[in-house]
């Protein structure tokens, strides 16, 4: 329990705030777990509507239980095999997410320490940009062959492991620009690949990076995983296998691939339970048609269309469990409990197209780093280690900031950056540095350069600078 003579307090305006108004399981251990909601969390901690503070001594059971997670947690890693699966193994996955931050990034860097910098040796690629500008009239390989991923492919995918051990993994001739590369051409050049990956192809059946493509209907925001139809080519599984070790680099240096992947590819990619709201997400209309009393209602026809085989499927399940009362072999299953059983397996063939993709895509990424390092970290770091944060705020982008300005200059320079949205930070950044997210791997430094009649400046290359002009206070607009 928590001291008596130290009780902390929270602001109520903070709990009722409409984020905080529900406390529900984040990943239910499995789908018979129900999930916790409370309407009101002020009710919880028994506060007054006119309270300006609430007692936390409620939380103190909360906070001695997950002390005991934690204690078992570094007692545990030791213990663990992460080359393989056993009990142990499966206990610490669980713990894994309750345990303090300084016991998680502990286990972390000693799992992480025999695979940190090493020498590494530097390719070299000459990459034509030109060649890689979106054409409606190419089809999906020629496009992915033109693509500065699949430039990069055919001059890096023989290339020994130790390049990708490298940081940067190579230096970059761009064709018809003068430019040398001292780091800024190379980032670009990560920032450009992460954008073919996120951007459609002027066709819409796939990304500019054709080994993906966007999931759902027109209604859902783009939601980008790999394209299972690419498959039928002999050439992608190299490709993958290609892709797999290039996030492997990035999750071992410091270098970033500013993509959005969906939960359910993380997931996949360290092997964890995927749940119905991963896959959900991939298109919202699941929501609906995989609701139990839904799916009672829809004819065979409406179902077989919705879900080719799924009749199959049904007759599988039905032969699988014959000490269970269907109703007979009826399609749709006449009973909640055959809706239920018939989902779950639906569910799991949505899964299995990815599966096949993200094998390979292990299989390039164990050449680099073996898998098994992934097991020590949660989805969400190992998509922050790879990606980055999504997010720009003005404190984070301050934060990178070593401003060798006048301080009246300073002063506009940042209420400029604060005014900003994240997105206009977002394409600073990249004007400057050349990536754009965090983290950066040196401080940008912000000085005048220039005169009054000079459009701002950047330095990509040894050091993160940007230069702008002096300003006038009637010129701040």
């Amino acid at each position: 329990m928590l001291p008596q003579q130290s009780r902390p307090t929270l602001p109520r305006a903070l709990l009722l705030h409409p984020r905080m108004t529900t406390v529900a399981a984040a990943e239910p251990a499995s789908r018979h777990t129900k999930s916790l909601s409370i309407p009101m969390l002020p009710s919880l901690f028994g506060a007054g509507a006119l309270d300006d503070k609430v007692d936390l001594l409620p939380l103190g059971s909360y906070c001695y239980r997950l002390k005991l997670f934690d204690s078992l947690t570094i007692s545990f890693s030791p213990l663990i095999n992460l080359h393989r699966k056993s009990e142990l193994f499966s206990i610490f996955r669980v713990l894994k997410n309750v345990c303090s931050k300084e016991t998680e990034e502990r286990i972390q860097e000693e799992v992480m320490r025999p695979f940190q910098h090493r020498a590494g040796r530097k390719a070299h690629v000459t990459l034509h940009t030109m060649q890689a500008r979106p054409s409606a009239t190419l089809g999906p390989y020629p496009t992915l062959m033109r693509s500065i991923f699949g430039q990069l492919y055919l001059q890096l995918h023989r290339s020994t492991n130790d390049t990708f051990h490298a940081s940067p993994i190579f230096t970059v001739k761009l064709a018809g620009f003068g430019s040398t590369d001292a780091g800024g051409p190379y980032r670009d050049v990560l920032s450009q690949l992460a954008s073919e990956i996120m951007t459609p192809h002027p066709g819409k059946a796939f990304q500019l990076n054709p080994l993906f493509m966007q999931m759902g209907n027109e209604e859902d925001s783009a939601v980008v995983m790999p394209n299972v139809k690419m498959l039928e080519s002999s050439q992608t599984p190299l490709m993958l296998e290609f892709f797999g070790k290039l996030l492997a680099s990035f999750f071992v240096t410091n270098d970033l691939l500013a993509v959005e992947f969906p939960p359910l590819f993380w997931k996949l990619l360290l092997g964890e339970h995927c749940s119905k709201a991963d896959i959900c997400a991939l298109d919202t209309r699941l929501l609906t048609d995989l609701d139990p009393m839904h799916l009672l209602e829809r004819s065979a026809e409406e179902m077989e269309e919705r879900f080719p085989g799924i009749g199959e499927t049904w007759s599988t399940i039905v032969a699988e469990n014959p000490h269970l009362s269907f109703g007979g072999v009826h399609f749709p299953p006449a009973t909640a409990e055959g809706a239920e059983l018939l989902i779950a397996r639906v569910l799991e063939t949505e899964v299995g197209r990815f599966r096949d993709v993200v094998s390979y895509i292990h299989s390039g990424f164990d050449q680099v780093v073996p898998l098994y390092t992934l097991q020590a970290f949660r989805w969400q770091k190992v998509e922050l280690l790879i990606c980055g944060s999504r997010r720009l705020s003005f404190e984070a982008f301050r934060s990178e900031c070593d401003i060798q300005l006048p301080s009246d200059d300073c002063a506009m320079f940042l209420s400029v950056l604060e005014t900003m949205t994240d997105e206009d930070r977002t394409l600073l950044l990249r004007f400057i540095t050349g990536q754009s997210r965090l983290p950066l791997k040196s401080r940008i430094k912000v000085q005048h350069s220039g005169n009054k009649n000079t459009l701002p400046t950047s330095s990509t290359c040894l050091f993160y600078g940007g230069g702008c002009r002096p300003y006038s206070v009637g010129s701040r607009r």
